[in-house]
Formats: structure tokens, sequence, C-alpha cells
């Protein structure tokens, strides 16, 4: 295994609209919807389906 290149799993990229997203935006939304979060690092909510980066294919049965 020693031969093998490091696999970074970090595939998550977020869509524009929740990058510019403000954080007191971010904190009503969790408190409407009694989201609870705990820890370092935790990226704001997605609003919508089209906010999640889906494939075309995936959103089409959306």
């Amino acid at each position: 295994m020693s031969t093998l290149q490091p696999f970074r799993k970090d595939f998550y990229v977020p869509h524009p609209d929740i990058i510019q997203r403000q954080m007191p935006e971010v904190i009503k939304y969790r408190a409407e919807k009694e989201i609870t979060v705990k820890g370092n690092n935790i990226p704001k909510p997605n609003n919508t389906f089209e906010e999640g980066n889906f494939p075309d294919y995936v959103m089409n049965e959306i």
C-alpha cells in the first residue's frame, strides 16, 4: 500500500449562492428549520436542490 498515492476525499464544491449567503441568513434558516449543528467548519446549508450541484440526470428525476 505504500505505493498508492494519497486520495483526497473532499468532493464538496459549494454552489455560488451558498458561498455568498451571509451568516445571519444561515442562522435564521437553521433556527426556522430547527437544525442544530456542532463542530468546526460546518458548511452552510443548501436551501434548494439546485444548490446541491447534482448531475443533470439526478435533477431531471427531482
